[in-house]
């Protein structure tokens, strides 16, 4: 046979070889598998041969076509490093968890992950070497090791040396926050919470195992659990605001949340709340949420009251046969605009301050050097300083005001309010700046703005905006 009735190929990264017949053969002739592996052998191409390819290419030659006698392996990486968790960990940004029926499951919300000092939080297992590869020459191709993940950053805890083993400093609530580990101290009230325990002022969570009664306040920078009912009280919460009973706020219970709010049902309260605000009821009470509304289950009732979502109402139910009135409103929250036209002014000042600064930092650079003493060079620092402290707070001022500004576009994009039972007349839907007064029952509907006026949709003509 001669040389030019079969052609090899490979490829530029030496990963495969093909061969390729140039004229007819006839099968049982000088044509064989050792002939094929012979002229590889003669090329160097020693790994990664495929006996089978070729003898598929011995019995079923077919001129012109590329047979993919020899293929390499690539290189494998090893697998990443992670963490394995050995306690009940939750996630501070999950939410509520709905059920079938469109309740909130209260339980997982109030079940806290606890830990005490000494206990074994999490085991890292290292990232692993990879596998080599090899080209169809037999030169191996090293492989990269899996990547390793950062230590665990929070508080709370402690690391062994090694990097491998964490390790409770403290008793506490733990979860996760922002990919940091958190382990807050929580103050716990095994029963309910009256006139004896008196007010609570504390810097972690609070978690209440009964109700909490009228006149009664508490304050934490964390999130507050209450098993039980709430009267007449006053509530506020850095974070979250959990009430697995419902609120009977006889117009007395405030209740502010940096956070969501959560509760089965709510009656004559005041609720504000810097996410969403989770109920399965909600009757002649003011309630803001910087998110949403949401008032799910079977019934979903809103029945008098001001509502307002600033990106949306959600419920089942709005109003009644006798036609009290009840607002819904979708929009900016009071304390957003506000921040906003505070946030401009203090960026404004600081800008005059930095251009003061600079102009000083003019003066003390051009000195002579022999004009320089002690004292104005301090002067000069001092002034770097207040620069750069300055400038870290136009930064962060700066990034408020975009994170605002964000909002405030999701706002004008998503606002709506979506009820999937019946609207009774009497009901005041406000979209942005445009009212529409219901004077007729809505049933399964979506209200949206249009540029002048509130329309009505069908709720399955609806298609919110990911």
């Amino acid at each position: 046979m001669q040389p030019e009735v079969m052609s090899i190929r490979v490829d530029n990264r030496k990963m495969w070889a093909t061969a390729c017949l140039e004229v007819p053969v006839a099968q049982g002739t000088f044509f064989t598998a050792d002939y094929v592996e012979n002229e590889l052998y003669k090329r160097g191409i020693v790994a990664g041969i495929r006996r089978d390819v070729i003898a598929d290419m011995i019995e079923n030659p077919v001129v012109g076509r590329e047979y993919v006698v020899a293929e390499a392996m690539n290189p494998i990486t090893g697998d990443a490093g992670y963490f394995e968790y050995k306690v009940d960990i939750r996630d501070e940004k999950n939410k509520p968890t709905i059920r079938e029926d469109g309740s909130v499951d209260y339980y997982n919300s109030l079940s806290l992950a606890m830990v005490n000092v000494g206990d074994f939080l999490v085991e890292y297992f290292p990232a692993k070497e990879g596998t080599p590869g090899y080209n169809i020459y037999n030169e191996e191709l090293p492989a990269r090791k899996g990547k390793e993940q950062p230590r665990l950053k929070g508080s709370g805890f402690n690391v062994s040396d090694d990097g491998r083993e964490y390790y409770s400093t403290t008793n506490g609530r733990i979860y996760l926050q922002d990919d940091k580990l958190i382990i807050s101290p929580v103050y716990i009230v095994n029963g309910d919470l009256g006139i004896e325990e008196g007010n609570i002022r504390f810097n972690g969570d609070v978690e209440i195992k009964g109700d909490v009664r009228s006149s009664l306040e508490i304050t934490t920078e964390g999130s507050i659990f209450i098993h039980g009912h709430v009267g007449g009280c006053k509530l506020r919460a850095g974070k979250n605001i959990t009430i697995r009973q419902g609120v009977q706020g006889r117009e007395k219970c405030i209740i502010e949340a940096g956070g969501d709010v959560a509760c089965s049902f709510v009656e004559r309260c005041v609720i504000k709340s810097g996410g969403n605000v989770y109920a399965d009821s909600i009757m002649s009470s003011e309630v803001a949420a910087r998110n949403q509304v949401i008032v799910s289950s079977k019934k979903g009732l809103i029945l008098g009251g001001n509502i307002l979502g600033s990106r949306g109402v959600i419920c089942k139910t709005v109003g009644n046969q006798v036609g009290i009135t009840t607002n819904l409103q979708s929009g900016f929250c009071e304390e957003v605009v506000k921040r906003a036209g505070e946030l401009v002014d203090i960026h404004y000042k600081i800008l005059a301050d930095l251009e003061l600064l600079d102009r000083n930092m003019v003066i003390y650079n051009v000195l002579e050097e022999e004009k320089r003493t002690h004292e104005t060079e301090n002067t000069r620092k001092k002034i770097l300083q207040a620069k750069i402290m300055k400038t870290t707070e136009q930064k962060k001022v700066e990034e408020e005001l975009a994170q605002i500004n964000k909002e405030m576009q999701l706002i004008r994009e998503e606002g709506m309010v979506q009820v999937s039972g019946v609207v009774y007349s009497g009901t005041r839907i406000n979209i942005g700046r445009q009212w529409l007064e219901i004077k007729e029952d809505y049933k399964d509907v979506v209200f949206i703005q249009k540029a002048d006026f509130v329309d009505v949709l069908p709720r399955q003509d609806f298609k919110p905006k990911k």
